[in-house]
């Protein structure tokens, strides 16, 4: 129990300090290059979905040239798996 009090001590220190930390903005800075991603897919998870609460509403996936890049080697390999 003797190791446990430190540890608790140091969990509460930090803790205190990570909450006195304010964020100024509260705006999320967009990624460089993000209007030439690629869009891959939309979709809608409705209110009859079991994870609406969480996930409800419209969402879109895009990705930069690096996830293309990875994407097109993953289905070439998918592809050639399947002849």
């Amino acid at each position: 129990m003797r190791l446990a009090y430190p540890f608790i001590i140091g969990a509460l220190v930090c803790l205190i300090l990570a909450s006195s930390f304010k964020i100024e903005n509260d705006e999320v800075p967009y990624p460089e290059g993000y209007r030439m991603w690629t869009h891959i897919k939309s979709g809608m998870v409705g209110p009859k979905s079991k994870s609406y609460n969480v996930l409800g509403g419209f969402y879109h996936v895009y990705a930069n040239p690096l996830a293309m890049r990875d994407l097109s080697q993953a289905l070439i390999r998918w592809i050639y798996l399947c002849i």
